[in-house]
């Protein structure tokens, strides 16, 4: 059932936040593309300024999430299969942290071990492997699960993405995340297009 459907260009807003956390002269000098908080997403599409702008997402959502601090003090993001989306990630990794702890990105295609990770994110190219994924959450708490595809989070996943008027936004199922042992802020839930509870 959704719960809240909040104005269309929430999307916006959080990638100014993202802004705010990532300034653009940071990005650019980690040879990021320069983008407006604004910017389509068939402008982003197909190139590395599309997983770029997914990236920033993936952090900022982060920052909206009360985590546990780990006994390594990492913070590991789990990519499934080989997407592009790792060497931007790898480049906020290297200048930003999550609770003070390190963040590390991982890419895994066969033998996935979902343990000792704390975001598990889920490309559209390996989408037939979410509910095997989802089926062994059951056993690990405090792991975020995000998809690409639109509809997965009415499926399990925690927050998925989803182009609503030509613009990257994202859905989050609620109901999932406190199941996963995780608490997202309100802001959060108020820039999600839909929330699921």
């Amino acid at each position: 059932m959704i719960k809240y459907n909040y104005i269309k260009y929430s999307g916006a807003i959080l990638f100014l936040v993202a802004l705010l956390f990532l300034p653009v002269n940071k990005l650019a000098s980690n040879n990021l593309p320069d983008f407006i908080s604004n910017a389509p997403i068939e402008s982003m599409q197909g190139g590395d300024n599309e997983n770029t702008l997914k990236s920033v997402y993936l952090y900022n959502f982060t920052r909206y999430i009360d985590w546990k601090t780990t006994a390594d003090n990492k913070f590991v993001i789990l990519v499934i299969g080989d997407s592009a989306i790792v060497p931007a990630l790898n480049i906020i990794a290297k200048s930003r942290a999550v609770d003070g702890m390190q963040i590390v990105v991982k890419s895994e295609r066969n033998n996935i071990d979902i343990n000792n990770c704390n975001m598990i994110y889920v490309p559209a190219s390996q989408n037939d492997k979410l509910r095997t994924i989802l089926f062994q959450m059951d056993n690990n708490t405090n792991a975020l699960v995000v998809s690409e595809v639109h509809g997965d989070a009415v499926q399990g996943a925690d927050i998925n993405f989803v182009v609503d008027d030509n613009m990257l936004r994202f859905e989050i199922n609620n109901f999932s995340l406190k199941k996963h042992g995780l608490k997202a802020s309100s802001q959060l839930l108020k820039l999600a297009v839909n929330v699921f509870e």
